[in-house]
């Protein structure tokens, strides 16, 4: 019963960490046919940055009659340098192209795309975190299932 509680224990500590990362993935997929509108950078300070060592910024867009912030840059990482050199140039008060999703036009993002993946590889305390316990979580059912066929 231990192997049980402990197997189950362990796939709920990968879940919680791949779960996010997965929606991260299929957000990004879906951002690349969201439609783009103009919007204005309304917060912008060089230097300060996300956890994930991501610029932080925030931006409003028009979509219809309603107004909408957001502080999504990409799901993921950007891809790659050329999006790091542009965000670099950003100021306060300058135009960008938001990418918006029509379903729910709250949900935005300026680059659309992106790479989970590489945003997990830039984590390396949840990347391990999802290794160590993808492997716990298997041995552990292993020995589980061993224990149930009696072997």
């Amino acid at each position: 019963m231990f192997q049980l509680l402990l197997g189950l224990l362990l796939f709920g500590c990968l879940a919680s960490v791949w779960r996010p990362f997965a929606q991260n993935q299929r957000l990004a997929r879906a951002s690349e046919s969201w439609p783009k509108v103009r919007g204005q950078i309304v917060e912008w300070v060089p230097g300060e940055q996300t956890a994930l060592g991501t610029p932080k910024v925030e931006y409003a867009y028009r979509v219809g009659e309603a107004t909408y912030h957001a502080s999504t840059i990409s799901f993921g990482l950007p891809a790659g340098p050329r999006a790091r050199q542009e965000l670099a140039r950003y100021q306060q008060n300058d135009a960008v192209w938001v990418a918006y999703d029509p379903a729910n036009p709250a949900q935005a993002v300026l680059y659309p795309g992106g790479s989970a993946l590489r945003q997990l590889l830039a984590n390396p305390p949840a990347l391990l975190n999802l290794l160590f316990s993808g492997l716990l979580t298997v041995i552990f059912l292993a020995l589980l299932i061993r224990d149930l066929l009696g072997a």
